[in-house]
C-alpha cells in the first residue's frame, strides 16, 4: 500500500504542476500576442523605450519557458532542482501582475497567490530530497526536509488527499465549462479569462496539497478489507447452511 500512496502522490503532484504550467503558457501565450501592445504600455507608465520594454517582455517569456521545461522534464530538475526555476516563476507571475494585472480584483489576487503557493510547494515537493539523499548517502538533517516532513504530517493529519484532489478537477471543469474566454471579446473575454486562470491557479495549489498525504489511502484500503472479511464470513455461513440442507 505504500507503493500505492506513493503513485497516488505522485499522480496529484505531477497533475498540479501540469495544471500550474498550462496556466503559465496560457498567460505566456497573450503576453507573445499582445507583446507590442504591451510594450507601448510600458513605454507610457514607466517611461522607458519601447525596445527595452518589448525586450524585457521577450525576456519574461522566456525565462517562464525554461522554468516550466526545468519544473516538468525529471532529467532536468533533479539535476538543477526545483528552488530556482520554482522561484524565478513565481518572480515572473508577480512582475506580470502588478505592472499588467488590477490586484483589487479579487480573481487577479487569488491567481497570483495561488500561484506563488504552487511555486513554493513545487520548490519543495518536486522531487524527494530525502530517498534522493538516502540513495546517494548525503546528509538529511537540514531546515527544507524538516519543512517538508512538517508540512506532510499536517496535510496527512487533514487528509487532504481525500478532498482536494476532488476539489481540484472540479474546480478546472468549472474553468473550463463556465469561463468560455476563447470565444469572447473585449471586456468578457478578460473577465473570462482572470476567472480561468484563477480556477487552475488554485487548482493547481489543491492538487500539490492532496500529494502530500502520506495516509491518503488508509481509509478506502481499510474498507475494503473490512467488506472482503465481511463478504468471506457471509459465504462460508452460506456454504454452511446449504451444506446442512443437503444433508436433512
Amino acid at each position: 500500500m505504500r507503493i500505492r500512496n506513493a503513485d497516488l502522490r505522485r499522480a496529484w503532484t505531477e497533475a498540479g504542476t501540469v495544471t500550474m504550467l498550462v496556466a503559465v503558457a496560457e498567460e505566456s501565450l497573450q503576453m507573445v500576442v499582445h507583446a507590442f501592445e504591451r510594450a507601448v504600455y510600458m513605454h507610457a507608465s514607466l517611461g522607458c523605450s519601447k525596445g527595452l520594454a518589448l525586450a524585457l517582455i521577450l525576456g519574461v517569456i522566456a525565462a517562464q519557458l525554461v522554468c516550466g521545461v526545468a519544473l516538468l522534464v525529471p532529467s532536468v530538475y533533479y539535476k538543477t532542482g526545483s528552488f530556482a526555476p520554482s522561484l524565478v516563476l513565481a518572480a515572473t507571475l508577480w512582475f506580470e501582475a502588478l505592472l499588467f494585472g488590477d490586484l483589487t480584483d479579487a480573481a487577479v489576487a487569488t491567481r497570483s497567490t495561488a500561484m506563488t503557493f504552487t511555486a513554493l510547494m513545487l520548490a519543495l515537493f518536486r522531487y524527494d530530497r530525502q530517498a534522493r539523499n538516502s540513495k546517494e548517502q548525503l546528509p538529511t538533517s537540514n531546515w527544507v526536509l524538516t519543512a517538508e516532513q512538517k508540512i506532510r504530517m499536517v496535510c496527512s493529519f487533514a487528509r487532504t488527499g481525500s478532498y482536494t484532489p476532488v476539489l481540484a478537477t472540479l474546480l478546472v471543469i468549472w474553468g473550463v465549462v463556465y469561463n468560455p474566454f476563447w470565444r469572447s471579446r473585449g471586456i468578457v473575454f478578460e473577465y473570462y479569462r482572470s476567472r480561468f486562470q484563477a480556477a487552475l491557479s488554485v487548482a493547481s495549489t489543491f492538487f500539490l496539497v492532496g500529494g502530500q498525504d502520506a495516509k491518503g489511502l488508509a481509509f478506502p484500503v481499510s474498507g475494503w478489507l473490512w467488506t472482503e472479511r465481511g463478504l468471506d464470513r457471509w459465504f462460508r455461513v452460506r456454504e454452511l447452511q446449504l451444506g446442512r440442507g443437503k444433508a436433512i
